[in-house]
C-alpha cells in the first residue's frame, strides 16, 4: 500500500473534479512512498522539503531544506539518501560488522583467526544475497583466508 498511496490519492482527486489542479502535502518516513512518487514527480509542479537536525556547537536546531528530487530507483537507495541519512540499508549490527570487515579487507596481513571469526559473525547478520559477500569472498579467497 505504501507504493500505491500517493499515486492513488492523486487519481481519486483528479477523477472527482474534472480538470482540477491537485496539491498533496505528504509527510512520510517511508522509502517506499518516496520511491513511489518518482514517476509522478514534476520539477515544475512539485517540491521535496526535508527537515534536518543540525548541530551547531552544543546546540541543535531543525532546518527546513528544499532538496532536489532525484530518482533513486530501488527503495533501499532512498534509505541512504538525504531523506533518511542512513549509512546503509542494513541493520545497525550488520552495518558495524560490514564496516569492520571492510577495514580488514584493506589490510595487507590479515589475522586468520580474526578473519574467520568476522566471517562467522557476518553469516549471522547478512543474508545470502547481500552485495557485500562478493567483495568479501573475492578478497578472502585471493588472500587465502576463506
Amino acid at each position: 500500500w505504501q507504493r500505491k498511496i500517493i499515486p492513488a490519492l492523486l487519481k481519486v482527486v483528479q477523477s472527482l473534479i474534472s480538470g482540477a489542479e491537485v496539491q498533496v502535502l505528504a509527510v512520510t518516513h517511508s522509502p517506499l512512498v518516496m520511491a513511489s512518487v518518482e514517476t509522478q514527480f514534476s520539477e515544475l509542479d512539485d517540491a521535496w522539503f526535508d527537515l534536518d537536525l543540525v548541530q551547531q556547537n552544543n546546540d541543535f536546531k531543525v532546518e527546513f531544506v528544499k532538496r532536489p528530487f532525484i530518482k533513486l530507483g530501488d527503495f533501499s537507495n532512498w534509505l541512504t539518501s538525504p531523506a533518511f541519512d542512513l549509512k546503509s540499508a542494513r541493520s545497525e549490527e550488520a552495518e558495524e560488522l560490514v564496516l569492520t570487515a571492510s577495514k580488514l579487507l584493506k589490510e595487507n596481513n590479515v589475522d586468520l583467526i580474526k578473519a574467520k571469526k568476522l566471517d562467522e559473525n557476518l553469516r549471522l547478520v547478512l543474508g545470502d544475497t547481500d552485495s557485500f559477500w562478493i567483495r568479501w569472498r573475492f578478497v578472502g579467497e585471493k588472500q587465502g583466508w576463506l
